[in-house]
């Protein structure tokens, strides 16, 4: 039985014993009590009494039911608003009432413990003043609006373990007691500062290398340095070949040579905590260096090339260069030996630049080689067989025409790179779709060149399939417009592709390969020349007939 059920049971037991009083009282032996008007009229008021209670405490049941509910409603909101809400004196241990939020945060129930050391445990110092703000805003004869702005010198953020709170201080006033209390709501903002610090670092961090970017760089460089980081010095670094690995491998390969050449700066540098690495943008990086003088800094740099030499040909060796200032007093800000920098990385580069080229050139050869575009050997019989009529023709081992006909040949197939290769090594014959593509490599040969500033080679690569009638492409262009290392070599190279196997035909003997280049003559190729080195293979150069022989035992065997 329930405690209101308890409760009617004795109001329906009192009016029981009324109704049996009541009963007694007619009996024939107490119609002549004297009291009996008296006895009546004390019942019908009890039965008044016992009526207007049970309704008093029906209503009162009825308003207690409606009280616990909102209070319930009240709480349910508290609990599931994610915020924690209590109340403290001026004790300043906390009230036992408070949202379920506060036992999250706090990891455990707080009723009794002190706000201060609950919030600031680790801020022993100022503790005592916090608790005498807190005293204060709470005594009576402090107005609520200097209450509220004794409040406004409170923390408004805290961290609980690790979680990070803000903090919000109202004073109030409870209505029964009339004290002075302090309502705290706790607001768990956790989530927030982890995503403002997610994108904080966002947008000072290069999303391709993962090291800093120009906007995490540029505040500090246009800062003088601090004493204590002085000598400090500045690396401005250029990553070689990028325009060329995207033109000639895709964006993606090129991106990945980017992010080789970050952990290359890694790798160096990793290990100094005090040094900066950013990426500044496009394939320009930054390393700031404190406390390095001008000695140690060339090393560094001596380092990073060494890296560099002992990188992989992947698809192309990483390649950087390097410029280098230091500052050795604070009058300046950073911007100035950054400026030095990289005046000293655009002079290194212009320096390096043939060399850089020529590298890249046999990064070509090894990804040509590596792919399967181009047979292992056809670069060095082209070389050989071109050194030798070059010769006999009249062009000088030092001359620009020679020069450029050494550099065509290791770059006149760079454009087969940008095709896929299950297409160039295809056995079967050529749709019109895939001839047309195949077909683009010029084009794309020439883009690759010019990227590396070589435009003469860059010329030569796109005249290499032109004909001398017309008839090539991708301009058709004709005779003499055609450059003269395009025609040169267009015939040495289509002599030892028909004297060799290839994936989609079989070796020709020596003399149907000349019987071809001779019928081709004055069509695909510059007669001059073609009748040249008919007669140069003839007549002077068995060792090129016995190419051959040498391929054709190779092949028996």
């Amino acid at each position: 039985m329930t405690k209101q059920e308890e409760q009617y049971a004795v109001y329906e037991h009192e009016l029981n014993v009324l109704s049996r009083s009541r009963l007694e009282l007619r009996r024939p032996a107490a119609s002549s009590d004297s009291i009996r008007a008296e006895y009546e009229r004390l019942m019908d008021e009890y039965e008044k009494l016992m009526k207007w209670s049970k309704k008093i405490a029906a209503i009162s049941d009825v308003q207690a039911t409606m009280l616990r509910r909102r209070e319930r409603d009240i709480k349910n909101l508290l609990d599931h608003a994610n915020q924690g809400f209590l109340t403290f004196g001026p004790r300043l241990s906390v009230n036992p009432q408070f949202s379920k939020e506060c036992e999250r945060i706090f990891g455990r129930s707080v009723f009794g413990l002190s706000i201060v050391d609950l919030l600031f445990p680790s801020k022993e110092e100022d503790q005592s003043v916090f608790c005498e703000l807190l005293r204060q805003a709470m005594r009576t004869d402090t107005s609520m609006e200097e209450a509220r702005l004794l409040l406004t010198e409170m923390p408004e953020n805290a961290l609980i373990g690790e979680k990070y709170v803000t903090l919000e201080y109202r004073p109030i006033v409870d209505d029964m007691s009339q004290e002075r209390l302090v309502l705290l709501i706790i607001t768990d903002i956790s989530e927030q500062a982890a995503s403002q610090e997610r994108i904080r670092d966002l947008s000072y961090r290069d999303q391709l290398t993962s090291l800093n970017n120009r906007q995490y760089m540029e505040p500090i460089l246009d800062q003088p340095p601090s004493s204590e980081s002085l000598p400090v010095s500045m690396m401005v670094i250029d990553l070689n070949g990028l325009k060329l690995a995207n033109d000639m491998f895709g964006h993606r390969e090129g991106d990945r040579l980017l992010a080789r050449g970050a952990e290359l700066l890694r790798a160096v540098f990793g290990d100094d905590q005090a040094a900066t690495l950013a990426r500044w943008g496009g394939d320009e990086f930054v390393v700031l260096l404190p406390r390095t003088d001008l000695e140690d800094c060339n090393l560094a740099v001596t380092r990073l090339k060494s890296e560099c030499e002992r990188s992989a040909i992947d698809p192309v060796k990483v390649s950087m260069a390097i410029g280098a200032a230091t500052l050795t007093h604070g009058d300046e800000p950073l911007m100035s030996a950054f400026a030095a920098a990289e005046k000293q990385m655009y002079k290194n580069k212009l320096l390096d630049n043939r060399k850089v080229r020529v590298d890249m050139m046999n990064n070509v050869t090894t990804a040509l080689i590596a792919r399967g575009v181009e047979a292992s050997g056809h670069q060095q019989r082209l070389h050989d067989q071109t050194s030798r009529f070059a010769s006999r023709i009249g062009l000088r081992k030092d001359s620009p025409d020679m020069q450029l006909l050494e550099s065509l040949i290791r770059m006149h197939d760079i454009g087969y790179l940008a095709l896929p290769s299950d297409l160039l090594l295809k056995s079967e014959s050529l749709t019109e779709e895939e001839w047309e593509l195949v077909k683009s490599h010029s084009e794309i040969g020439y883009r690759m060149a010019s990227s590396i500033g070589e435009w003469a080679l860059a010329e030569a690569i796109r005249g290499m399939h032109e004909s001398w009638d017309g008839s090539g492409y991708p301009y058709g262009l004709s005779a003499e417009q055609i450059p003269y290392a395009s025609r040169l070599l267009a015939i040495i190279d289509a002599y030892d592709v028909m004297t060799h196997d290839q994936s989609y035909k079989r070796a020709v003997s020596p003399e149907i390969a000349l019987g071809e280049i001779e019928a081709q003559a004055g069509r695909q190729f510059d007669p001059e020349l073609a009748e040249a080195w008919m007669a140069f293979v003839r007549e002077t150069d068995e060792s090129i007939m016995n190419d051959y022989g040498h391929a054709v035992t190779k092949r028996a065997d």
